[in-house]
């Protein structure tokens, strides 16, 4: 529950106060159970699980807003001139039920099946349950007698293949309507979404294979994933046809239907290395770096040929998520001199790359900005990560620890710097106006000006930590204690991209915490430096 009163106005007379009432109960029960047996004395064994789950949830909201007091003690909300009130109420119910089974020789050859059952009470009327499969399996290969491999001291091969889903808003499936006032003052309901009876929930099905490896007593350690998902039935805006929407087809929220008719395609690896480099009775050196390649595309939109994503990202078939998108201007001439207004804007036709609507970056000349396509500039998702952390133990009391981030491979649209090149004086490209690309730019698409490469490496963590030894702790009466000193987001070290039209590009993990998709920033906060002191004690 929140309220806030406020006055403002040079009469003191004005004011307004809101009161919000949230109510977010949630229920929740879970039953399972696992029976264990052994057979062929015990080299095989089997566990058996079950169980159901039930999750309900409920968003009950009410408001109170009060407008125009006539004297500052009067602070109710009944005693304001301008009353109003509203009340949502949304809830949400999931019952599961899943029986898994899981076999076992010798402890080092491990099967494992399931399947489980999900209704989700977002789902369209015409839409049964989901059921979602799986199977792993996995081989502790270094327990077999034919291993002689000195050197690698364990080594488990694993494989997994699963489906998974992820249920739609709570109304996504159900025609609206909202009351509005009629002919002759009367109330009336009209449209507000269109619904979908046959809406049921997103379904991914991934396979990943890899292994974990142990060398050199422990000294190496390896971890390697490769993964391959395909999400089928996503979930697409489309656009309602006029002649089922009467009168609301410019309208956006309304004359759009959820439909399960996307499939999406990702995939990836993901490596781990551990190195201890140096190990010695006074001085310790672990190194540990883990890598990430990532890939997605759109294979199947049905029948939308594009989506908007944000102000300049947009879904395309045949290319990845919430792609960076937009015209791009190839040539542009000043109309007199060498600054000022310019004529003559060309821009990219799209024929290029790998295929319709993708970057020229070719000399095929351009054609009239009016006829040219929204191009896809490239992906707003990273498609490698690199992350290394180093770490130094001396007399081992004494612990120094430094990390590396960097993501690379992607673009940025950054808009508070469209914004600021078409919106503010100060911008160079506004006060000088010689930059003819630029010039053209801001009669065209301010969001070429904002398009820029993402990539970066930042030292993100540094940090220093004692342990007390035992006879100083036990001075207090404790076991152990530790006082540790660290530093979060030090400071930037690289970026692909550093000026856009002559300004300088703030951070480029800026992103706006309310979007779906990464990749699109509107001046928000960059993640700050943060300083931490922890003193540990226990007892």
């Amino acid at each position: 529950q929140g309220s806030n009163f406020t006055y403002f106005g040079r009469d003191g007379r004005e004011g307004q106060k809101d009161i919000n009432i949230v109510d977010l109960p949630v229920t929740t029960m879970d039953f399972s159970g696992t029976a264990r047996v052994r057979f062929r004395n015990g080299r095989l064994g089997t566990a058996t699980s079950y169980g159901i789950q039930y999750y309900h949830t409920e968003n009950h909201r009410t408001t109170a807003r009060g407008e125009l007091f006539s004297v500052v003690s009067l602070s109710t909300v009944s005693a304001a001139a301008t009353r109003t009130g509203t009340e949502t109420f949304v809830e949400n119910t999931t019952l599961g039920v899943y029986i898994q089974e899981q076999f076992d020789w010798d402890n080092r050859i491990f099967l494992t099946l399931a399947v489980r059952g999900d209704d989700n009470s977002a789902f369209g009327k015409n839409f049964d349950a989901a059921i979602y499969p799986k199977v792993s399996a996995s081989w502790v290969v270094n327990e077999e007698d034919f291993w002689n491999f000195d050197s690698v001291d364990q080594l488990r091969l694993r494989g997994a293949w699963g489906k998974a889903g992820q249920q739609p808003d709570a109304f996504a499936s159900s025609r609206l309507y909202s009351p509005q006032t009629g002919p002759n003052s009367q109330p009336v309901l009209t449209p507000s979404s269109f619904g979908n009876a046959d809406l049921g929930p997103e379904t991914g099905a991934e396979l990943e294979l890899g292994f974990d490896a142990s060398l050199y007593d422990g000294r190496v350690s390896v971890e390697f994933t490769y993964f391959n998902r395909v999400t089928t039935d996503a979930l697409v805006g489309r656009t309602v046809p006029p002649s089922l929407w009467p009168g609301r087809a410019g309208d956006f929220a309304g004359a759009i239907q959820l439909v399960n008719i996307g499939e999406v395609k990702s995939w990836g690896t993901e490596t781990a290395l551990s190195v201890r480099a140096l190990n010695r009775p006074a001085l310790r050196w672990d190194l540990a770096l883990a890598y990430t390649t990532l890939g997605n595309r759109i294979t199947d939109m049905g029948d939308v040929e594009r989506i908007q994503v944000g102000r300049g990202r947009a879904h395309y078939e045949g290319y990845s998520i919430a792609a960076i998108s937009d015209q791009r201007i190839v040539s542009a001439e000043f109309v007199s001199g060498d600054r000022g207004a310019v004529t003559n804007i060309l821009c990219d036709p799209g024929v290029g790359g790998d295929g319709p609507n993708r970057l020229d970056f070719s000399d095929n000349p351009g054609i009239d900005c009016a006829d040219a396509p929204k191009l896809v500039w490239g992906s707003s998702q990273p498609t490698s990560l690199v992350n290394l952390t180093s770490t130094v133990t001396l007399f081992q009391n004494w612990r120094a620890t430094a990390n590396l981030d960097g993501q690379f491979g992607h673009w940025m649209h950054s808009d508070y710097l469209g914004a600021r090149h078409t919106s503010y004086p100060t911008s160079r490209l506004v006060y000088l106006q010689d930059d003819v690309i630029g010039q053209a730019y801001r009669s065209v698409t301010r969001n070429g000006l904002a398009f820029h490469k993402g990539g970066f490496l930042k030292l993100r963590e540094i940090s220093l930590s004692y342990a007390f030894p035992d006879r100083l702790a036990g001075r207090i009466g404790a076991d152990r204690a530790s006082l540790s000193v660290g530093v979060r987001n030090v400071g930037r070290i690289w970026i692909q991209q550093e000026f856009v039209g002559g300004e300088r590009v703030t951070d480029p993990e800026m992103s706006r915490p309310n979007y779906d998709f990464q990749g699109e920033s509107g001046g928000d906060w960059p993640p700050l430096s943060q300083w931490t002191m922890r003193l540990n004690v226990t007892f």
